[in-house]
């Protein structure tokens, strides 16, 4: 009890992942202490998914940031498969995967743009819980996606992601 004051572990552990988010928000620690301390978080939270899970998607993300996108792809695919994972994580996961889609293609491989457009039409679709800036983020993305995809109905499809994003974000751009 004197290591969480009285509160409960998940709390203690939830308030470190606060704490560390803050942290690196105000730039007081990089990328890599931050994929440190989750990873310690993550380990002492096994026992609590939900903060292990969030620490987990902190973690693929910044590996995404440092370009180190194969770790970051794994990372996001092992939140992905897991049976309990939270609709606010799996949203993260999958707009983490499909901001790397992205980032991997280019013209010549158009079929990358395809593959981020299904993932980012995931968070809008599976994840009803999502947080409003990652769904917002995913349908603004898709549309970005798609128009460069330029596959069948790729342009329609855009307008129409574009149109759905200004529909329920009325307030964003």
């Amino acid at each position: 009890a004197t290591q969480t004051q009285g509160f409960a572990p998940g709390f203690a552990l939830e308030a470190r992942y606060y704490k560390t988010m803050a942290q690196a928000m105000l730039g007081q620690i990089d990328t890599t202490k931050l994929r440190t301390s989750m990873r310690t978080l993550a380990n002492e939270a096994s026992r609590f998914p939900n903060i292990a899970n969030r620490a987990r998607l902190e973690i693929a993300d910044a590996l995404r940031l440092e370009n180190k996108n194969d770790e970051a792809k794994q990372e996001y695919e092992d939140l992905l498969a897991k049976d309990y994972t939270s609709d606010e994580v799996r949203a993260g996961a999958w707009l983490g995967l499909g901001l790397l889609q992205f980032a991997e293609a280019n013209p010549a491989n158009r079929e990358a743009y395809r593959e981020a457009l299904l993932s980012f039409l995931r968070v809008y679709v599976e994840t009803p819980d999502a947080t409003p800036a990652v769904v917002a983020e995913s349908l603004h993305m898709g549309s970005v996606a798609a128009e460069r995809w330029n596959g069948p109905d790729s342009q329609n499809m855009s307008r129409r992601l574009r149109s759905l994003c200004n529909r329920i974000f009325p307030e964003n751009p």
